[in-house]
């Protein structure tokens, strides 16, 4: 309760009103003095003070002494009830002895007790306690050697408690100037890993003479001696502290230290002045502005218990906030959202192209149609009309697509290793029993493909998800041996997303038997019908008559409505070695190797091995098998590993086929971050799968349904991350920050925070991957003296007088002198 509710009550009935300005109390002779009045004489003596105090100092400040300390570490020994003899133990004789430990004779000074869990609390002085060993001396000579009384004690067990002692002093509180006293107090008995806050409590009270027997009238020999006088005002302030989460925060409490993760937060050490303080704060930012003196670092991580913060830790240091002094002593933790904020992409456009082409002459000599459903290997000859043996080829690769663009067709192969120089010398392409070639026009090496693989780079990155039911793209599909039913052959698309082309939807046209190519519009017709599913009729000319089976080569419209899945599985496998130095995984798009064993063969006795590396099979094209290299031949392996088995009916890979949100299929999250990246084998390109189109197969399984069709466009919507920018601030009351900006693929700097000073700005990529690719950048802050002024004058000085000697030994030896023949003379020195 506050003076003035005590005071203004009876039996005091202090009215003194601060409004009415009453600044004296006139007696007058004759007239009777009101105790009130004698008591308002105190009030309006207080309210003089108390107006100057308030303009000096803070409310808690701590004038003189009363600085609180925490140990975090203090030693606390557990004691038994009783002793070995069944008595009791009595905790508070052990107050402010030294003690040894007859088992580790170790030595301590008792600092505290509590009675009644009988723990002792002890400044440890050499040694360690140890539980279960018996504390039966208690000593206080120099030498540790017993005295008596001896306790036969047991410390049942030891742990680490927190003490806060404080020092005497006068702290300004509740508009008085207060004495404290040396005290200590218990603030967590046996842990010390919680938060805690620590300070003074203060109480007001009046104190009777009742309640202090010294009150009463000291006058011996007068009628009026030991009679009652006047009631005291007492303000009393004891150290206390809570437990955060724990206590309720006590009334009346001036918080003088914070404590949390082991460590002091904020500790109060200096006088906290008032608006004499504000007067030389506003002096202090008109005449040099906000500023850092001792600079803080920032530390960016992870947060472990939310997945989408980041936590920034900034470590102590000193500022000046438009002229508030900032000073923290332990690292400020932040937190923010990482870069998970999308945008929606709509119908971007992708133009098709890879691997190395060729124009074809399919004006003569052309037989059969390629192969491009199962991706057949065709040879390079130096004749034309494929004559020779493969084993005379330049180089053999796989076919991948056949375009037409007006009346030529283009063959599109897979790149291999100097295959662009050997175009040069290439007549004709055939397959290897013969069935189909074609003579090949000249090639323009220098309008290849920039783009070797099967995998097409989105224009954003990291992409959250694909809207596959908005992908759609042109493909390429072989129909092989169709057979003619009267005199036309029929094509049903194989589902409701795909159409034929009702105009130039034919590539080629083949005899089925013979290889005879034929033309649309000479030899045959066609026609589509739009339906559930598209079909495609084709109708015989006269030159087809006879024609019982067709090869055909048609382009498709794709809309389709999902992708291929891909699933992570652990698989192991034993293999023997042979003599090359490395051996071959039975699955195909290896995603990691967790563990290989090496054993002699049929020895059956497996040592982990470390010395290996491995390929995980993916190619420009395809999934191939992977490989285990850098072994020693001739042993047997166990390997344990992991591979993405592929399902679905899709036609491509995207971050959907790892990703099925909201969880994905393996529910690893950290997935998204490891999905492994692709390389070109020409070392060109190089992105994440997740930021791709990905339409390789497996090797097992290849096919060209699905295939983009080259020089066509794939359309895609699809929803991706967005970066920001951040700013890390503190302001004038101390308080650290983040403002965060606006997510953009260029994000904009937040505009800076009133009464602030901006410590880092901090660039947030896309999705954030990793803990290490937020960009942090420091502002230049830093506070200069006149001591570092007077330094960089100086520096300025020795500057000017180089550039001044520079430019003068530049002049003089530039100077030309020529002798009475015009020859220029030799210079031997400069003076400068």
């Amino acid at each position: 309760m506050s003076y003035e509710d005590i005071g203004s009550a009876s039996p005091f009935f202090d009215d003194y009103d601060a409004d009415k300005n009453f600044l004296r109390i006139l007696f007058q002779p004759g007239r009777a003095v009101q105790a009130r009045e004698l008591t308002q004489a105190q009030t309006i003596l207080q309210n003089q003070v108390t107006t100057l105090s308030d303009h000096l100092f803070s409310d808690g400040a701590m004038i003189v002494g009363s600085k609180v300390n925490a140990n975090s570490s203090k030693l606390v020994l557990q004691l038994g009830d009783l002793d070995n003899a069944g008595e009791p133990v009595p905790t508070e004789d052990f107050l402010g002895r030294t003690i040894k430990g007859v088992a580790t004779s170790a030595v301590g000074k008792v600092t505290s007790v509590n009675i009644s869990d009988n723990y002792l609390y002890v400044d440890t002085l050499s040694g360690e306690f140890g539980a279960g060993e018996r504390i039966d001396v208690i000593i206080s000579n120099s030498d540790h050697a017993p005295s008596f009384p001896a306790y036969d004690a047991i410390v049942d067990a030891t742990s680490y408690g927190v003490v806060a002692n404080s020092e005497a002093g006068i702290i300004y509180l509740a508009d008085h100037f207060v004495v404290v006293f040396e005290q200590e107090t218990i603030v967590d008995p046996i842990q010390n890993d919680r938060e805690y806050k620590i300070g003074y409590v203060y109480t007001e009270e009046i104190v009777n003479s009742i309640m202090d027997p010294t009150l009463l009238d000291p006058a011996s020999g007068y009628s009026n001696h030991q009679a009652p006088g006047a009631d005291r005002y007492r303000i009393t302030a004891v150290l206390t502290s809570y437990i955060v989460g724990v206590d309720t925060r006590p009334e009346n409490f001036i918080e003088i230290i914070h404590f949390a993760d082991g460590e002091n937060k904020k500790v109060v050490d200096k006088v906290q002045y008032a608006d004499l303080m504000t007067m030389i704060e506003r002096r202090t930012y008109d005449e040099s502005g906000s500023y850092v003196v001792k600079k803080h670092n920032l530390k960016v991580e992870f947060d472990t218990e939310d997945e989408s913060k980041l936590k920034y830790t900034i470590t102590a240091g000193k500022t000046y906030v438009m002229g508030h002094e900032i000073e923290t002593i332990a690292p400020t933790i932040l937190y923010a959202d990482k870069g998970r904020t999308t945008r929606f992409e709509q119908n971007e456009s992708h133009y098709v192209a890879y691997g190395v082409y060729v124009d074809m002459d399919i004006e003569e000599n052309t037989q059969g149609v390629f192969n491009t459903g199962s991706r057949e290997y065709v040879y390079f000859m130096q004749s034309t009309d494929g004559v020779g043996n493969i084993s005379d080829a330049l180089v053999s690769t796989r076919i991948l697509a056949v375009s037409e663009i007006g009346n030529t067709q283009r063959l599109w192969l897979e790149w291999q290793p100097s295959i662009i120089d050997l175009l040069g010398s290439t007549k004709s392409i055939r397959t290897g029993d013969g069935s189909a070639f074609v003579n090949i026009l000249a090639v323009d090496p220098t309008k290849q493909p920039l783009d070797n693989g099967l995998v097409f780079e989105l224009s954003n990155k990291e992409i959250k998800a694909i809207r596959a039911n908005e992908t759609s793209y042109t493909d390429t599909f072989l129909h092989t041996n169709l057979s003619v039913s009267g005199s036309t052959y029929t094509i049903s698309a194989p589902d409701n997303d795909t159409e034929f082309y009702a105009s130039a939807g034919i590539i080629s046209l083949a005899d089925a038997s013979t290889g005879v190519i034929y033309e649309d519009g000479t030899d045959f017709s066609y026609s589509v019908v739009v339906g559930s599913p598209s079909t495609m009729t084709i109708t015989q000319g006269g030159s087809m008559s006879g024609v019982t089976s067709i090869d055909v080569s048609v382009k498709r419209q794709r809309n389709i409505t999902n992708e291929r899945t891909k699933t992570l599985t652990t698989h192991i496998e034993t293999i023997t070695a042979g003599a090359d130095t490395w051996i071959d995984l039975t699955h195909m798009d290896i995603y990691d190797i967790t563990k290989v064993e090496q054993s002699e063969l049929g020895a059956d006795t497996w040592v982990e091995i470390d010395d290996y590396d491995y390929e995980e099979g993916a190619t420009d094209t395809v999934y191939d098998v992977g490989q285990v290299t850098g072994i020693t031949p001739n042993k047997d392996y166990k390997v344990e590993y992991r591979y993405f088995e592929h399902s679905g009916t899709g036609d491509y890979f995207s971050v959907n086929s790892y990703m099925k949100l909201p969880a994905n299929i393996t529910n690893d999250p950290n997935l998204y971050a490891n999905i492994l990246p692709y390389r070109s084998k020409d070392g060109k390109q190089a992105v994440s799968l997740r930021n791709c189109l990905d339409f390789r197969r497996k090797v097992t399984d290849l096919q060209t349904s699905g295939l983009p069709a080259p020089e066509q466009f794939i359309l895609v919507d699809y929803d991706y991350y967005l970066p920001r920018l951040d700013k890390i601030f503190v302001d004038n009351k101390g308080s650290f920050g983040v403002a965060q900006g606006i997510p953009d693929v260029n994000p904009s700097m937040p505009t800076d925070i009133a009464d602030s000073l901006s410590l880092f700005s901090v660039y947030i990529p896309s999705y954030t991957l990793h803990y290490s690719t937020p960009e942090v950048t420091e502002y230049d802050n830093m506070r200069y003296t006149m001591k570092d002024i007077s330094s960089l004058e100086t520096r300025i000085k020795n500057l000017e007088q180089y550039t001044a000697d520079s430019l003068l030994e530049k002049s003089a030896n530039d100077y030309t002198v020529v002798d009475t023949l015009g020859n220029n003379k030799y210079k031997n020195g400069i003076a400068v």
